[in-house]
C-alpha cells in the first residue's frame, strides 16, 4: 500500500494502540464462520479433545504469519505475485459468509420476543454501523475492529452470565475417535499454518502496522483476542450436539439472541474488511482490475447458486448421515481451506517466496493437478467421514513440492 495509505490508516494515535486496534481488526477479519461454527463440529464428532487439534494450528499459524512476512517489502511483493490467487480467496470466504448468514437467517425465529431487547438492539446497531464503516473508509476499518470485538465480548459476557457457556469435557478421545481425530489434526495444521498467507486482511494489517508495531498486533490479536472468540466457541457447542443450526439457536433461550447476534456481526465484518482490502489491493498489482472484476463476478454468481442450491438439497434430498444439507455445503466449502488454498501455498508461494522467481505455468498446473489427485481422498474425509483417507490426499500434496523449482534464499531479494 501507497505511504500515503499508511498514513491516513495510522492516524495520530501511539504505536501501542495501534498495535490493540490492527490486534482488534485481525482477530475480527479472522472470525469468521469457520471459527464460529466448526469447533462445535469437531467437538460433536470427536469430543472436547478435537478443539485443540482445531485452536493450537489456528492460533500459532495465524500469529506466525505476520511474524514471517515481518521485513518490510515482504508482504507487498507476495500481493503483486499471488494477485489472482489472494483475490480468490477474499472472494471465496466473502461468498462462504454470505452463505452462512443465509442459513443463520434460515434457523432464527425472528418473532422471539428476545430479539426486541434494547440492548441486543443497540449491540446489533453499533456491530452494523461499525461494520459499514470499515468497507467505507480504510482509516476506519481497524477502529470498527475494536468495535465489533466489543459487542461479541458483550454477546459473550451475557451468555456466561446466563450459563449458556459450558465449557466442553476435554476428556482425550479413545478407540475409534481418537484414530480419527488423528488423521485430521494434520490437515488441521496443513490448513490453519498456510492459509493466512493468501488472506488479503492479513496483508493489509501487515503493511499499514509496520515493524514491531503490526508483529505485536498478530500476537495480541490471535494470542489473546481471537483465541477469546474461539473459547466462546467451545463454550457454546453443547448447544449444537445434534447438529442443527436452528435447533441449537432455539436451545439457547434467551440468549439466543446475543448469539445471533455475535455471529451476524463477526460475519458481517469480516465480507467487509475482505471487500475493502480486495479493493484497496486491486489498483496496485498489474493484472489487479482485469482479474479482479472477473473473479468478482464469479464470487457473486456463487453468492447465489450455492445458497440456493442448498435450498433445493434441503427440499428434496435427504442426507443419510444425518446432516443438514447446509452441513454437507458447508464442508464442501471447508475444502477450499483444507486442499485448494494450502496447497497453493505450499506448492506456489513458498517455492518462489525469496529472489525473483514468479510463479510459473508449471508451478500453477502442479498445484491444479495435485489438488484434482487429492480431492477424492479428501471427499473420503471430509463428507463421508473416513478421515484416513486423509493421509494419502494429504500426501499427495506435499509430496507434489518436488516437482516445482524452488528459489534460493541466498538470491536477491528484489522480486
Amino acid at each position: 500500500m501507497s505511504d500515503a495509505a499508511h498514513a491516513r490508516s495510522d492516524g495520530p494515535i501511539s504505536s501501542s494502540a495501534r498495535s490493540l486496534t490492527w490486534g482488534a481488526y485481525l482477530a475480527a477479519s479472522w472470525t469468521w464462520c469457520i471459527g464460529m461454527f466448526l469447533p462445535t463440529m469437531l467437538i460433536r464428532d470427536f469430543g472436547g479433545w478435537a478443539f485443540w487439534a482445531f485452536a493450537i494450528p489456528n492460533v500459532v499459524g495465524a500469529a506466525a504469519m505476520g511474524l514471517v512476512l515481518a521485513r518490510p517489502g515482504d508482504s507487498e511483493r507476495m500481493v503483486a505475485k499471488h494477485w489472482p490467487a489472494l483475490s480468490l480467496f477474499s472472494l471465496v470466504t466473502a461468498s462462504f459468509q454470505v452463505f452462512f448468514m443465509l442459513w443463520l437467517a434460515r434457523s432464527v425465529n425472528f418473532h422471539d420476543t428476545a430479539l426486541k431487547d434494547p440492548a441486543v438492539l443497540a449491540a446489533l446497531a453499533a456491530g452494523v454501523i461499525a461494520c459499514v464503516l470499515a468497507m467505507a473508509r480504510e482509516s476506519l476499518a481497524s477502529l470498527a475492529g475494536v468495535v465489533v470485538m466489543l459487542v461479541s465480548t458483550t454477546a459473550g459476557v451475557m451468555m456466561w452470565r446466563a450459563g449458556t457457556l459450558i465449557p466442553p469435557d476435554m476428556a482425550a478421545p479413545a478407540g475409534d475417535s481418537a484414530t480419527r481425530l488423528t488423521y485430521l489434526a494434520p490437515v488441521c495444521v496443513f490448513g490453519f499454518a498456510l492459509c493466512p498467507y493468501t488472506d488479503l486482511t492479513f496483508h493489509r494489517a501487515r503493511q499499514v502496522a509496520k515493524g514491531g508495531t503490526g508483529s505485536a498486533a498478530f500476537v495480541i490479536g490471535f494470542g489473546l483476542m481471537f483465541a477469546a472468540m474461539i473459547a466462546m466457541t467451545a463454550g457454546y457447542a453443547h448447544l449444537f450436539s445434534g447438529g442443527n443450526l436452528s435447533a441449537g439457536l432455539a436451545r439457547a433461550g434467551s440468549t439466543g439472541a446475543w448469539l445471533v447476534v455475535h455471529l451476524f456481526v463477526q460475519l458481517l465484518y469480516t465480507c467487509s474488511v475482505h471487500a475493502r482490502a480486495w479493493m484497496d489491493f486491486r489498483g496496485e498489482t498489474v493484472e489487479g482490475s482485469s482479474v479482479g472484476w472477473g473473479l468478482m463476478a464469479l464470487a457473486l454468481i456463487a453468492i447465489g447458486v450455492i445458497p440456493a442450491a442448498g435450498a433445493v438439497a434441503d427440499r428434496w434430498l435427504h442426507d443419510a448421515r444425518g446432516w443438514e444439507p447446509h452441513e454437507l455445503v458447508y464442508r464442501v466449502y471447508m475444502s477450499a481451506y483444507g486442499l485448494l488454498f494450502p496447497a497453493y501455498v505450499w506448492l506456489c508461494i513458498a517455492p518462489t517466496h525469496h529472489g525473483a522467481t514468479r510463479v510459473t505455468k508449471w508451478h500453477v498446473g502442479v498445484w491444479l493437478l495435485a489438488c484434482l489427485v487429492a480431492a477424492p481422498a479428501f471427499w473420503m474425509g471430509f463428507i463421508e467421514r473416513r478421515e484416513m483417507w486423509l493421509a494419502p490426499g494429504l500426501g499427495v500434496v506435499l509430496l507434489a513440492g518436488v516437482l516445482v523449482p524452488w528459489s534460493r534464499k541466498s538470491e536477491s531479494a528484489q522480486g
